[in-house]
């Protein structure tokens, strides 16, 4: 026998309406703006995030070469002042120039030793760039010569061995350059490279300064006898 079960009340019938238009119920537009501008602002600072790690990564990877590339150019004048001899005074195009240790020069001379080629380094703005010099005559009364830096690229009088074009930063002018004493019958010379690279003006960051310095005597390969 089934049992019959009772008519609902009024109460009842109030209560299943309330139930049913819960169940109904949606988000508002007010409710979906307002979850949108949430989520916008999240993904933008996660994104801001994002970018300023990429770029600060890709900042250090590129002051990371520039060091690399200053160390190896260093590397490779501190060779050739070793096995050659450093010349001074020297001339640029005819101009003289005269090392005494103390006054910094933007030119750098020296003959290497295997060879007796000149060897002239420059180093300025953007850039340090190296060429073949002439050879001094034997007696000295003619000075060694280098060629002038007429500011081209590699297809220029001088070859950059360093290049900072397009990397925001520059050899200091105050700082980069060469100290040296010559190579002759009393010393064997030796010469201060600096080669010290900071951010253009309006960008200057600590990080960003790249700071090579060293000193080097040439040696004794019958030079003092020459």
């Amino acid at each position: 026998m089934i049992e019959r079960q009772p008519p609902p009340t009024d109460y009842m019938k109030t209560i299943i309406k309330k139930e049913k238009k819960s169940e109904n119920k949606g988000f508002t537009l007010i409710e979906l703006i307002v979850a949108i501008f949430i989520f916008s602002v999240i993904l933008t600072g996660i994104l801001s995030v994002s970018v300023s790690i990429l770029n600060a990564y890709q900042k250090a990877r590129s002051v990371k070469t520039l060091k690399e590339s200053a160390d190896f150019a260093l590397s490779s004048i501190a060779k050739d002042v070793r096995m050659g001899k450093i010349e001074s005074p020297f001339t640029v195009n005819g101009s003289p120039h005269a090392n005494d240790g103390i006054t910094k020069d933007e030119y750098f001379a020296v003959t290497r030793n295997r060879d007796q080629e000149v060897a002239c380094y420059h180093v300025v703005g953007s850039y340090l760039g190296v060429a073949t010099g002439t050879p001094g005559s034997v007696d000295h009364s003619t000075p060694a010569d280098c060629p002038h830096d007429d500011g081209i690229d590699v297809t220029g009088n001088y070859s950059r061995i360093v290049d900072l074009t397009g990397t925001g930063m520059n050899f200091d002018p105050v700082t980069s350059g060469f100290y040296s004493l010559p190579t002759d019958s009393t010393t064997r010379g030796w010469v201060e490279i600096n080669l010290n690279i900071k951010s253009d003006a309006g960008k200057e960051m600590e990080a960003d300064q790249i700071n090579v310095q060293t000193t080097v005597s040439s040696r004794d390969y019958g030079w003092e006898n020459n």
